[in-house]
Parts: structure tokens; C-alpha cells; sequence
């Protein structure tokens, strides 16, 4: 649940008009889906090693383990950039939700962003049972209004209410359209569209940062390895799936009910040409072409609803990416000395790697916050795409999103070297490999080579092709998708959106090589002795973090533990 509830964001309610509006209906099918099929795979990635190796901070611990260390402490800084920077941004998200109903900036100001971001500290302060217990039901609410909203649109399309029987009276006489002010051709579009909706999938990895809080139910036996798979796998596996199809599915009804032309519809930040046209909307301004289709709809009160349910939606995703920026940030700094001989910088940071006496990492939480005044920029009387205060929110905002995108493709990178020493060939030219026949959850390193089980709790499909494949979709999206909005016209901010985050990241890791004075080459597979002990320290980190199950004090200190 706290996957599906990082996962179903406002991307889809948000994100698909913008599509539409770029690329017309064949965008907003072709985009979605491409990408669901790019997430599942990088999940498939993540997976098998995470039914292995469920611990704290996966993604930077395995790509420090098998591609290079000052590598995956960059990942971790780039992940725990995207979920702090998106927490903000789903705050700020919310007053442009709010404005539907012409709220004041007072309230704005109050309310949206200091009253309630002081909520989600205080909610994920509490234990992880709590917490949970939020999730749960965020999430059930999510999957539910998702539901009834495809339901609306199916119903609207058909002449339900007032509206007449729409059909696809809508779809323009032909389906390869663009939107002239923003780009050249239909190709431009939707290159641009890919990069659009890439943030909608944003969460689908979160199973990993959340993998800490599943407890082994199994002792700690080496013969009994499945059941901590199965507890991670059905996030794992089949979340990325399941938010594929529901995605196209909304997405495309929406394309039926609205046209791709309606001057409503929300254009890139950078697009000039005609002003918005709000003349038609009885009520106030909206992002989402959802809610202009139930006020077109004109079926009573049903534009408030969706409005609502997507004020919900911000909200509580903003909670999901507070939880995951505090839990990377944690795993991060928890292995720092902080003594007094370390330098002042380890000793500031190892201060954030502690937990309070309910295993809650409450500096971390707070020092997550650190973007929570980005909201307030929109309290200017001025904050559009041409003055300085709208390029720092575009800017910024890009970058978490380009940010998941860049660790994506590091997760891609380190499954095909975890992969590499399992092939048969690769098997021969390890040096000491005897030493690996032994190791619990890794006795596929010896399959078909001696006559032990085979205890690999969950093989992904199609490797390592789907591994290569993922790879460089995510790089296509990064170095071409993203900077796809260039070639109409440079802008500085538009560069700055695309490129400034991975130049950032490798700018970092060179920083970090220099700094910890690291090793100028990937890590080396090929000695079963040394690839022996990286699995058997894997394998202590795992029990390390799962072996202890807090059931947490009744009272005050555990809402959970006093219901």
C-alpha cells in the first residue's frame, strides 16, 4: 500500500491533459504505455534482487555493491533529492488543485502549506505501525476513487447526465496531431510527451525503500528462503503492471470526452502563443482534464468530487514521499562513525543515520523538509514560466522527476553486473568459485555445476534483455525525450530542466571519487572470494535490519498500540 499510494499521483489526473494538448489522443495511448512497459521492466530489475536482499536503502547499497561505491552513494543523494524536492512540489501541486475553488492566498499560505505539511511530519513520526495504518487506507481510497473515476468517464462518454452521447465525436479526423505553438512535428510531440509522462510512474521502485518495514516471518534457516520473496514481490512484480493498464485505460477514456484542441487543457510551461481560455469553466481554473470533463459533464457536483479526490490524491502522496525521502536519507548516513575524530562533515551527517526509541529516524523526517519553503514562492503575485521565481519551481521540480529516471537506469546497470557472474561462462573465469556454493539465496551462481536446490526466491522474466532494454530506454529518455523540447526553439530554462540534473549527478560522483579518493574502475566480480564475503555482508545486512520486530509500546507514543 505505501507503493500504490507513492505510485497513483496527480500524474495521471495532471500529466495526461498536458499530453493530450501536445500530441493529441495517440500521445497520451503510445506514452503511458511505453512507459508502463519501461517500469515494469526496470522492476524486474529490482526485484530478484530485492527478494533476495530486502533491506534499508536498496537501490544505493546495490549499486555500490556490484557497479561502484561513490556511484551508489550518488544514487542515494539523487533518490532522496526526488522524493524531498516532490514533496514540496506536491504541496505547491495542491494549491493549484485549490484554486478550482478560488481559495485565498491566506489560506494557501496557512493551511496548505504550513498546517498540513506539520500533519505529515507528525504522521510519520509516529511508529511505522501508524503509518502503516495511513497507507492502508490512502491507498484503498486511491484504488477506489480511481475506479469510480474510470467508471464516470465511461458513463459520460455514453450520455449519462445532462451531456450528450459523445462517443468519438471528439477524436480529430487524423489521430497524428500537434500542438503548433510547442513543437515542429508530431514526433517532436511525442518524444516530449515520453519525458511528460515519465512522472506518472514516479513510485513504482518505492517497494524497495519500504522493503525495511516487512519482517521475516521465516527463523533465519537457509533452507526456508521464499517467504521473505513473496512478502516483496507482489509490490515488486506486479504494482508497475497493474498502474500500466489502469494508467492507458484513464488515459484514453479521457481522450474520448474532451477534445484535444479545448483551449482548457494545460500546455507546457514554456509553450507561447493564445492565452488560456477559462471562459467556459463555471467555477475556477483546473490543470486536470478530468475535472473539465465532469463540469462538462454537467452531471451536479461531480466536478467538486474529482476536485476533491485529487486534493486527496497531492496530499497523500506527498506523505508517501516524505516516509521515502527520510528512509533514504537514513540509509544513507546510518553507517557514519560521527565520533569526534571524524571530520565535522561525517559528524553533521551520521546525525540523520539515528533512530528515536521507536525506530522512527525523526531527524531524517525533519531534515527531508528542507524544500518545504519552495511552496511559498507561489504566494508571489508573480510566479509564470517568464519570471525568475517560475524558472526556479519549473527547474527544480524537473529535476526530481529526471532524478528517479537517472537512478532507474543505475538499478538497470547493477542488475547486469549482478547478473553477469550467474551465466554459465562468466562462471568459469571466477577465481575461487567453490567458495560461492555454500552461500544461502546465491546457489544459482553453481546451477547445473553441483547437485545442491536451487533457492533463488524469484527469477525475472526475459533477462538480461529486458535488463539491456530498460537501460537504454532510460537513457533515451534522458538524453533525447527530455531534451526534446529544445529543438523548436532553445531556452535557457528548458536546458536547464532537461540536462541540469544528470550533469548535477555525475558532476557528484566525480566529487565523491575525488573526496573518498575511490577507485577509478567498476568493482571486481571475477574473485569468488571477495564476490563470496560482498554476498555474505549482504546477507548480514538483511538479517541485521529484519531480525528485530518492534511491536511497539501501547499509549500515547503508538496511536496503533492504544486502539
Amino acid at each position: 500500500m505505501i507503493t500504490i499510494s507513492g505510485t497513483l499521483g496527480v500524474g495521471l489526473y495532471v500529466r495526461g491533459g498536458t499530453i493530450l494538448r501536445l500530441g493529441g489522443p495517440v500521445a497520451v495511448l503510445l506514452s503511458f504505455a511505453l512507459l508502463g512497459a519501461l517500469a515494469w521492466g526496470v522492476m524486474q530489475c529490482i526485484a530478484e534482487m530485492l527478494c533476495i536482499w530486502p533491506i534499508s536503502g536498496a537501490l544505493n547499497v546495490y549499486v555500490a555493491e556490484f557497479v561502484d561505491a561513490e556511484l551508489g552513494i550518488a544514487v542515494g543523494v539523487a533518490y532522496w533529492y526526488t522524493y524531498a524536492i516532490s514533496f514540496a512540489a506536491l504541496i505547491a501541486a495542491s494549491a493549484g488543485i485549490a484554486e478550482y475553488w478560488q481559495t485565498p492566498k491566506g489560506i494557501q499560505g496557512g493551511v496548505l502549506f504550513f498546517l498540513i505539511p506539520a500533519v505529515l511530519v507528525l504522521i510519520n513520526a509516529f511508529g511505522i505501525r501508524l503509518y502503516g495504518l495511513v497507507e492502508v487506507i490512502g491507498g484503498t481510497l486511491k484504488l477506489s476513487f480511481l475506479a469510480v473515476i474510470i467508471v464516470a468517464m465511461i458513463a459520460i462518454n455514453q450520455g449519462v447526465g445532462p451531456g450528450p452521447n459523445l462517443g468519438t465525436t471528439l477524436y480529430p479526423p487524423t489521430v497524428i496531431v500537434h500542438d503548433d505553438d510547442a513543437t515542429n512535428s508530431w514526433a517532436q510531440a511525442f518524444f516530449v510527451s515520453l519525458s511528460v509522462a515519465a512522472f506518472a510512474y514516479v513510485g513504482v521502485e518505492i517497494t524497495a525503500a519500504s522493503a525495511l518495514e516487512a519482517r521475516v516471518t521465516e527463523e533465519r534457516n537457509p533452507e526456508q528462503p521464499r517467504t521473505i520473496g513473496r512478502t516483496v514481490k507482489f509490490s515488486a512484480v506486479y504494482i508497475p503492471f497493474l498502474a500500466g493498464i489502469a494508467y492507458v485505460l484513464a488515459g484514453v477514456l479521457v481522450t474520448l470526452n474532451i477534445s484535444w484542441k479545448d483551449e482548457r487543457l494545460p500546455r507546457m510551461s514554456w509553450v507561447t502563443g493564445p492565452e488560456t481560455n477559462q471562459t467556459n469553466s463555471t467555477v475556477g481554473s483546473t490543470n486536470s482534464a478530468f475535472v473539465l470533463v465532469a463540469e462538462d459533464s454537467r452531471i451536479p457536483g461531480l466536478a467538486g468530487t474529482m476536485n476533491i479526490f485529487l486534493m486527496f490524491t497531492a496530499l497523500s502522496c506527498a506523505n508517501t514521499n516524505l516516509y521515502v525521502a527520510s528512509r533514504t536519507l537514513f540509509s544513507l548516513t546510518r553507517g557514519l562513525d560521527g565520533g569526534s575524530k571524524e571530520p565535522i562533515y561525517k559528524r553533521l551527517l551520521a546525525y540523520f543515520g539515528r533512530t528515536n526509541r521507536r525506530q522512527v529516524p525523526l531527524r531524517a523526517i525533519i531534515a527531508s523538509c528542507i524544500f518545504a519553503w519552495i511552496p511559498f514562492l507561489y504566494l508571489a503575485s508573480e510566479h509564470g514560466p517568464d519570471t525568475s521565481i517560475g524558472t526556479i519551481l519549473d527547474v527544480l521540480s524537473e529535476m526530481g522527476s529526471i532524478g528517479v529516471i537517472i537512478v532507474w537506469a543505475c538499478e538497470c546497470w547493477a542488475y547486469i553486473r549482478f547478473l553477469k557472474p550467474l551465466t554459465l561462462s562468466s562462471v568459469e573465469k571466477i577465481r575461487n568459485r567453490e567458495t560461492l556454493r555454500n552461500i544461502p539465496y546465491i546457489r544459482r551462481w553453481n546451477h547445473g555445476r553441483n547437485d545442491l536446490p536451487d533457492d533463488f526466491p524469484y527469477r525475472s522474466h526475459g533477462q538480461p534483455i529486458t535488463a539491456y532494454a530498460s537501460l537504454l530506454a532510460c537513457l533515451m529518455i534522458l538524453f533525447v525525450a527530455n531534451g526534446a523540447s529544445l529543438w523548436k526553439q532553445f531556452r535557457i530554462q528548458q536546458f536547464l530542466a532537461a540536462y541540469l540534473a544528470p550533469i548535477c549527478f555525475l558532476l557528484l560522483w566525480l566529487l565523491l571519487k575525488v573526496l573518498r579518493k575511490g577507485q577509478w574502475r567498476l568493482v571486481d566480480l571475477s574473485n569468488g572470494e571477495e564476490l563470496a564475503s560482498k554476498l555474505k555482508g549482504l546477507h548480514e545486512i538483511r538479517w541485521r535490519s529484519t531480525g528485530n520486530s518492534d511491536a511497539g509500546r501501547p499509549g500515547i507514543q503508538n496511536l496503533w498500540g492504544l486502539l
